[in-house]
């Protein structure tokens, strides 16, 4: 008893360092949302059907309380408005699972003017560029009319990233995604049944607007596909900050998970990244939720590198669906240095593993 009380009290130590860098996190927030009200306010003057109706949502680390460093960037989902929204669309699964196309709903005779296409297919791309660059020209006039924000942005492939410094003289990062809500789980191919899904996900299913979305970018592979315009690909950002908030333990465990991966360079070196933590967790949710932290951190570590062992990540939320595209040497490698972590750090040394001012950016990128 009393090892695993000590145990607890080192872990418990350096998970108060992790509460107070989330902390600050969570105190950049405001800035965060006042320049999304102006920014929304600047979308509806502008007037375009499109932008003037969208709704923003909030993911990733900063959101989940999940964050292992004070420099985290901020995802914000930008929803798009009716008529682009999941009900008006019958949904095709394309080329694996996860990747979707939507076609417009027979029984609507009024298809939405120029993002679905002859055969009444949405084009996705078309619908993302036109999205991004008309919310970029509404960035500028913001940047315009306020310039204490000192404004900069970049356009992505499939985001508009846009960096304000805030009061204190931080620089804050803003990934804003385009995004599609979809309020039926059941009705995609391939879904994981709601019964097999953890407790934690029951309601929220049931009593959430959109349970999930889609993401207007799919994969980078399929781009030689000739249909690749119109791909559409899951994202569960959301259902993933739902289960964090709702399990001290389990996202104890992911923070420590991304502790030391962060201090062992697995993102730089093997591009594993948060949204790999939280679905293994997600997974074995009902038995992460309840153990001892330390616990529950190797066991989190344990499934991990059992999975790759396999030569994947499975994405659980549906199934057949891998979300670790590497070749097998590297799953092999990467499995073998989580074994060895698991092996090497011990409660007493992870105070070690905290960051330094200077640390990477804490990215779910």
């Amino acid at each position: 008893m009393a090892y695993y009380s000590c145990n607890n009290e080192f872990v418990e130590e350096v998970l108060e360092e992790l509460n107070d860098i989330n902390n600050e996190v969570d105190g950049k927030k405001e800035e965060v949302h006042s320049f999304l009200q102006t920014l929304q306010w600047f979308m509806k003057e502008d007037g375009d059907a499109i932008l003037q109706d969208t709704t923003f949502d909030f993911a990733g680390s900063a959101y989940e309380g999940t964050a292992v460093s004070k420099v985290t960037d901020f995802d914000i989902l930008l929803i798009l408005p009716e008529p682009y929204v999941a009900d008006n669309f019958v949904v095709y699964e394309r080329h694996e699972p996860g990747i979707y196309k939507l076609k417009w709903r027979d029984e609507y005779d009024e298809r939405p003017n120029g993002f679905v296409n002859g055969k009444g297919y949405l084009e996705a791309k078309k619908l993302r560029e036109y999205t991004i660059n008309k919310l970029k020209e509404v960035v500028k006039d913001v940047k315009k009319d306020h310039p204490h924000w000192k404004i900069h942005f970049k356009k992505m492939l499939n985001s508009l990233t846009v960096y304000i410094t805030d009061f204190d003289g931080d620089r804050l990062k803003l990934d804003i995604v385009v995004q599609m809500g979809e309020p039926n789980w059941g009705k995609l191919a391939n879904m994981t049944p709601e019964e097999e899904l953890p407790s934690v996900l029951e309601s929220y299913l049931e009593n959430d607007q959109y349970s999930l979305f889609y993401s207007l970018a799919p994969h980078n592979r399929f781009m030689v596909k000739n249909d690749y315009h119109l791909l559409l690909s899951t994202s569960f950002s959301t259902l993933e900050k739902h289960c964090m908030n709702e399990s001290y333990d389990v996202r104890a465990a992911v923070l420590l998970a991304k502790l030391v991966s962060q201090d062992r360079g697995w993102k730089k070196d093997y591009g594993l990244r948060s949204f790999h933590f939280k679905r293994v967790a997600i997974k074995h949710y009902e038995e992460l939720d309840g153990l001892i932290i330390w616990s529950g951190f190797q066991r989190l570590l344990k499934y991990l590198a059992e999975q790759l062992e396999n030569a994947e990540i499975e994405g659980f939320f549906i199934n057949d669906q891998d979300i670790f595209n590497k070749d097998g040497n590297q799953c092999t490698n990467l499995a073998r240095e989580i074994k060895q972590a698991k092996s090497d750090v011990k409660p007493n040394n992870m105070w070690n593993l905290l960051p330094s001012s200077d640390s990477e950016t804490d990215s779910d990128d």
